[in-house]
This record gives C-alpha cells, structure tokens and sequence, in this order.
C-alpha cells in the first residue's frame, strides 16, 4: 500500500507520459477518455477518476472531490476527521482500483460501462 502511494507521489509509476519518457512509442492518450495520460489526469483529471471520487464524495457526504494527491489527504482529513486511521488505505484503495481497471483495458481488452465497478473494487480490497 504505501509503496503503491510511493510510485504515484513521486510520479514513478508507468503511466504513458513517463513511458514516453523511457522512449516507449505508443500512443499517450488515456484508456479511460483519449485525453494524454499522466499520474494527475489518470488518477484525478479524468472524466472517470472524476466519477469515481464523486462516488466516494457523496457516499462520505462531501460537496467537492480532491483535484490532486495533495488535496486528498487534506480532503480526507476535512471529511473524515475522524478516520485518519483509514486515510492511506482508502486513497490506496481507490487508486490501485483506477489503475487496475486501466490495466485490464489496456492488457486484457475489458469493457468499462461504469465507474461504480472501480468502486465495487476499491471497496473489496479494503474489506481484506
């Protein structure tokens, strides 16, 4: 868990930008909506992860979504005050779940018709 959040903080992990970087000559547009793929857009840009925080925002009563990893562990701390214990494992979660699901589009050619299966995802890691 928190080595996953490690990559992605530290912008380390392999989404197309930092593929490109390493020379790679596939195309940089996002699985999700075409956009270009960076760790920002996959994880809080995208119409999709936009989705799926506003799923979470509205299942924890919150009126906005976080924009950044920044912003989400202070929208964390503002809207789970009380959960701090879970903050890690939640954003963990939810992240691991948008990149798997990115994953299956991109290896095994699966479908996507809703973002509430990520969260159907998220929400099962973290009953383990």
């Amino acid at each position: 868990t928190k080595f996953f959040l490690w990559l992605l903080t530290n912008d380390a992990d392999l989404t197309k930008d930092n593929l490109i970087k390493r020379k790679w000559s596939g195309t940089p547009a996002c699985y999700f909506c075409n956009f270009d793929e960076d760790i920002h857009h996959l994880f809080f840009q995208c119409s999709t992860a936009k989705a799926v925080w506003a799923i979470v925002a509205h299942a924890i009563g919150a009126n906005n979504i976080p924009r950044s990893f920044d912003q989400c562990w202070n929208w964390c701390e503002h809207w789970l005050p009380a959960g701090k214990q879970f903050h890690t494992l939640g954003i963990a979660a939810i992240c691991w779940a948008i990149w798997k699901t990115r994953n299956e589009i991109c290896f095994e050619g699966k479908k996507i018709t809703n973002p509430i299966t990520i969260i159907c995802f998220a929400c099962s890691l973290m009953c383990y």
